[in-house]
């Protein structure tokens, strides 16, 4: 009868270490799942955060390109319209001269002044224009090195959290 008892405790002691190793066995497994699905999730936020970071940035070099194309048109339709008007000033100095039967060295002087003038000014037009892009490209670059501090910032916060 003892050793029944002393068998019965023993297999009931190994039942319960058994029972304790696959409940342990259970809540490691269980914990395993708990940080996969937390590592996962965190995977998936930062994944959203950086493609919402990477739309922000592509409409800010978006806006950028549609400025600078925007000031493109007008300085082509401003030199369209400057040339325009060099010729209807050239045609009508060519009737006038004609129509006057003036001088022809007096005339020919004259419309190699206002030949130079109008150089000058294109000249100086060309040179305005030159800085005015120097001053966009600058205001681009700043807008790019502000975007990739924005970016190293999101992923020095990202890699602190």
């Amino acid at each position: 009868e003892q050793r029944r008892q002393q068998q019965q405790q023993q297999q009931q002691h190994q039942q319960q270490r058994q029972l304790d190793a696959e409940q342990e066995e259970e809540r490691r497994y269980q914990e395993h799942q708990q940080r996969q699905h937390e590592a996962e999730q965190q995977r998936l936020e930062q994944e959203e955060a950086q493609r919402l970071e990477d739309e922000r940035n592509q409409q800010e070099v978006e806006e950028a390109r549609q400025a600078l194309e925007k000031y493109k048109q007008r300085q082509r339709e401003r030199e369209e319209n400057r040339r325009a008007e060099e010729l209807k000033k050239q045609e009508e100095q060519r009737l006038e001269a004609e129509q006057r039967q003036r001088d022809a060295e007096l005339a020919q002087a004259k419309a190699e002044q206002r030949r130079l003038q109008a150089e000058a000014a294109r000249l100086e037009e060309m040179k305005n224009l030159q800085a005015e892009e120097a001053r966009l490209a600058e205001e681009q670059r700043q807008l790019m090195e502000a975007d990739r501090r924005r970016r190293k910032a999101e992923e020095a916060r990202l890699a602190e959290e």
